[in-house]
Protein backbone atom coordinates (compact mmCIF):
# COMPACT_ATOMS: atom_id res chain seq x y z
CA UNK A 1 0.00 0.00 0.00
CA UNK A 2 1.12 3.45 -0.89
CA UNK A 3 2.84 4.98 2.45
CA UNK A 4 0.51 8.30 2.80
CA UNK A 5 -1.87 6.67 2.32
CA UNK A 6 -1.36 3.67 4.81
CA UNK A 7 -0.46 6.50 7.20
CA UNK A 8 -3.55 8.13 6.85
CA UNK A 9 -5.67 5.32 7.43
CA UNK A 10 -3.71 3.98 10.47
CA UNK A 11 -4.58 7.75 11.80
CA UNK A 12 -8.14 6.80 10.94
CA UNK A 13 -8.65 3.79 12.75
CA UNK A 14 -6.67 6.11 16.24
CA UNK A 15 -9.85 8.15 15.25
CA UNK A 16 -12.22 5.41 15.08
CA UNK A 17 -11.16 4.00 18.73
CA UNK A 18 -11.03 7.09 20.50
CA UNK A 19 -14.57 8.01 19.23
CA UNK A 20 -16.17 5.19 20.90
CA UNK A 21 -16.68 6.45 24.37
CA UNK A 22 -18.17 10.14 22.70
CA UNK A 23 -21.80 11.44 23.04
CA UNK A 24 -23.54 9.64 19.72
CA UNK A 25 -23.64 13.38 18.29
CA UNK A 26 -20.23 13.52 18.82
CA UNK A 27 -19.35 10.21 17.68
CA UNK A 28 -21.43 10.54 14.67
CA UNK A 29 -19.06 13.58 13.84
CA UNK A 30 -15.71 12.22 14.58
CA UNK A 31 -16.97 8.91 12.61
CA UNK A 32 -17.74 11.25 9.93
CA UNK A 33 -14.54 13.02 9.54
CA UNK A 34 -12.60 9.73 9.71
CA UNK A 35 -14.07 7.97 7.53
CA UNK A 36 -13.99 11.65 5.00
CA UNK A 37 -10.09 11.71 5.73
CA UNK A 38 -9.91 8.06 4.45
CA UNK A 39 -11.87 8.82 1.52
CA UNK A 40 -10.62 12.19 0.42
CA UNK A 41 -6.87 10.84 0.75
CA UNK A 42 -7.85 7.87 -1.56
CA UNK A 43 -9.44 10.43 -4.27
CA UNK A 44 -6.40 12.55 -4.08
CA UNK A 45 -4.19 9.69 -4.93
CA UNK A 46 -6.12 8.71 -7.46
CA UNK A 47 -6.42 12.18 -8.50
CA UNK A 48 -2.80 13.42 -8.32
CA UNK A 49 -0.96 10.14 -7.79
CA UNK A 50 1.53 11.75 -5.29
CA UNK A 51 1.98 12.71 -1.43
CA UNK A 52 0.85 16.23 -1.21
CA UNK A 53 -2.87 15.21 -2.88
CA UNK A 54 -2.90 12.45 -0.99
CA UNK A 55 -2.34 14.58 2.33
CA UNK A 56 -4.74 17.33 0.79
CA UNK A 57 -7.43 15.17 -0.03
CA UNK A 58 -7.38 13.65 3.66
CA UNK A 59 -7.54 17.11 5.39
CA UNK A 60 -10.67 18.06 3.19
CA UNK A 61 -12.01 15.35 3.25
CA UNK A 62 -11.28 15.42 7.41
CA UNK A 63 -12.60 18.77 7.05
CA UNK A 64 -15.92 17.76 5.47
CA UNK A 65 -16.61 14.37 6.50
CA UNK A 66 -19.84 14.03 7.60
CA UNK A 67 -21.92 13.93 4.72
CA UNK A 68 -19.64 10.99 3.89
CA UNK A 69 -18.88 9.07 7.20
CA UNK A 70 -22.40 9.49 8.45
CA UNK A 71 -23.55 5.73 8.66
CA UNK A 72 -27.40 6.75 7.99
CA UNK A 73 -28.33 3.80 6.52
CA UNK A 74 -26.67 2.02 10.15
CA UNK A 75 -28.25 3.81 12.02
CA UNK A 76 -32.15 3.46 10.42
CA UNK A 77 -31.09 -0.35 10.36
CA UNK A 78 -30.81 -0.65 14.30
CA UNK A 79 -33.61 1.66 14.62
CA UNK A 80 -36.07 -0.72 12.22
CA UNK A 81 -34.46 -4.08 14.05
CA UNK A 82 -36.51 -2.47 17.23
CA UNK A 83 -39.97 -2.40 15.32
CA UNK A 84 -39.90 -5.91 14.32
CA UNK A 85 -42.73 -7.51 15.33
CA UNK A 86 -44.69 -4.85 16.17
CA UNK A 87 -44.78 -3.95 12.84
CA UNK A 88 -48.60 -3.21 13.26
CA UNK A 89 -48.13 -1.29 16.58
CA UNK A 90 -49.54 2.13 16.28
CA UNK A 91 -47.11 3.41 19.40
CA UNK A 92 -44.48 1.40 17.79
CA UNK A 93 -44.67 3.01 14.68
CA UNK A 94 -44.55 6.69 16.42
CA UNK A 95 -41.63 5.81 18.55
CA UNK A 96 -39.70 4.86 14.86
CA UNK A 97 -41.10 7.65 12.87
CA UNK A 98 -39.70 9.95 15.90
CA UNK A 99 -36.47 7.83 15.78
CA UNK A 100 -36.22 8.53 11.79
CA UNK A 101 -36.57 12.08 12.42
CA UNK A 102 -34.06 12.41 14.68
CA UNK A 103 -31.64 10.59 12.21
CA UNK A 104 -32.87 12.95 9.26
CA UNK A 105 -32.22 16.08 11.44
CA UNK A 106 -28.57 14.87 12.67
CA UNK A 107 -27.89 14.17 9.09
CA UNK A 108 -29.13 17.14 7.71
CA UNK A 109 -27.69 19.26 10.06
CA UNK A 110 -24.08 17.40 9.41
CA UNK A 111 -24.74 18.17 5.57
CA UNK A 112 -25.46 21.96 5.87
CA UNK A 113 -22.33 22.48 8.09
CA UNK A 114 -20.36 20.57 4.81
CA UNK A 115 -21.93 22.55 2.20
CA UNK A 116 -20.21 26.02 3.88
CA UNK A 117 -17.09 23.68 4.13
CA UNK A 118 -16.82 22.49 0.93
CA UNK A 119 -17.94 26.34 0.00
CA UNK A 120 -14.76 27.48 1.16
CA UNK A 121 -12.60 24.85 -0.12
CA UNK A 122 -14.13 25.08 -4.24
CA UNK A 123 -13.73 29.28 -3.42
CA UNK A 124 -9.68 28.21 -2.76
CA UNK A 125 -9.55 25.72 -5.67
CA UNK A 126 -8.66 23.07 -3.40
CA UNK A 127 -11.56 20.97 -4.44
CA UNK A 128 -11.97 18.53 -7.40
CA UNK A 129 -15.27 17.22 -9.27
CA UNK A 130 -14.59 13.40 -8.48
CA UNK A 131 -14.40 14.49 -4.67
CA UNK A 132 -17.99 15.96 -5.22
CA UNK A 133 -19.11 13.36 -7.47
CA UNK A 134 -18.07 11.12 -4.02
CA UNK A 135 -20.67 13.19 -2.00
CA UNK A 136 -23.33 13.52 -4.09
CA UNK A 137 -23.85 9.84 -4.22
CA UNK A 138 -23.21 9.11 -0.72
CA UNK A 139 -25.87 11.89 0.01
CA UNK A 140 -28.54 10.74 -3.17
CA UNK A 141 -28.75 6.91 -2.14
CA UNK A 142 -29.26 8.75 1.87
CA UNK A 143 -32.00 10.27 0.84
CA UNK A 144 -33.26 7.49 -1.81
CA UNK A 145 -33.34 5.24 1.90
CA UNK A 146 -35.53 8.06 3.73
CA UNK A 147 -38.25 8.53 0.96
CA UNK A 148 -38.17 4.77 1.31
CA UNK A 149 -38.97 5.18 5.03
CA UNK A 150 -41.46 7.90 4.32
CA UNK A 151 -43.37 5.95 2.03
CA UNK A 152 -43.73 2.79 4.66
CA UNK A 153 -45.17 5.23 7.00
CA UNK A 154 -47.35 6.79 5.13
CA UNK A 155 -48.74 3.60 3.88
CA UNK A 156 -49.05 2.50 7.43
CA UNK A 157 -51.18 5.68 8.52
CA UNK A 158 -53.43 4.20 5.30
CA UNK A 159 -53.81 1.41 6.83
CA UNK A 160 -55.24 2.12 9.77
CA UNK A 161 -57.55 5.12 8.47
CA UNK A 162 -60.37 3.35 8.97
CA UNK A 163 -59.75 1.39 12.36
CA UNK A 164 -61.03 2.38 15.63
CA UNK A 165 -58.01 4.04 16.69
CA UNK A 166 -57.00 6.66 19.21
CA UNK A 167 -57.63 10.23 17.55
CA UNK A 168 -54.56 11.26 19.79
CA UNK A 169 -52.28 8.82 18.56
CA UNK A 170 -52.85 8.68 15.20
CA UNK A 171 -52.35 12.98 15.02
CA UNK A 172 -49.46 11.92 16.71
CA UNK A 173 -47.96 9.58 13.44
CA UNK A 174 -49.60 12.56 11.39
CA UNK A 175 -47.17 14.88 13.19
CA UNK A 176 -44.27 12.99 12.80
CA UNK A 177 -44.77 11.92 8.78
CA UNK A 178 -45.18 15.76 8.28
CA UNK A 179 -42.29 16.32 9.84
CA UNK A 180 -39.73 13.98 7.95
CA UNK A 181 -41.79 15.11 4.78
CA UNK A 182 -40.17 18.83 5.75
CA UNK A 183 -37.17 17.22 6.61
CA UNK A 184 -36.83 15.91 3.07
CA UNK A 185 -37.43 19.05 1.35
CA UNK A 186 -34.89 20.26 3.16
CA UNK A 187 -33.16 17.54 2.23
CA UNK A 188 -33.26 18.51 -1.37
CA UNK A 189 -32.72 21.88 -1.00
CA UNK A 190 -28.89 20.58 0.13
CA UNK A 191 -28.58 18.27 -2.91
CA UNK A 192 -29.33 20.77 -5.03
CA UNK A 193 -27.02 23.23 -3.76
CA UNK A 194 -24.45 20.50 -3.89
CA UNK A 195 -25.68 20.31 -7.36
CA UNK A 196 -25.15 24.13 -8.06
CA UNK A 197 -21.49 23.76 -6.17
CA UNK A 198 -20.61 20.73 -8.43
CA UNK A 199 -21.03 22.63 -11.37
CA UNK A 200 -19.00 25.56 -10.91
CA UNK A 201 -15.84 23.02 -10.07
CA UNK A 202 -14.49 22.05 -13.82
CA UNK A 203 -12.09 18.95 -12.93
Amino acid sequence: MNRPIAAVLIVCLLLVTACSGMSQEKKAAGEGATIGAAVGALIGQVLGKDTKSTVTGAVIGAAIGGAIGYGLAAHLNKEKAKLEGRENDLDARITYAQAVNDETSRYNQTLTADLEKIEAEVAAGRFKKAQLAQINEKVVNDKARLDSELAELQAFRRSIAAENTSTSKVSELDLQIRTLEEQLAGLETNIEKLAGISQRVKV
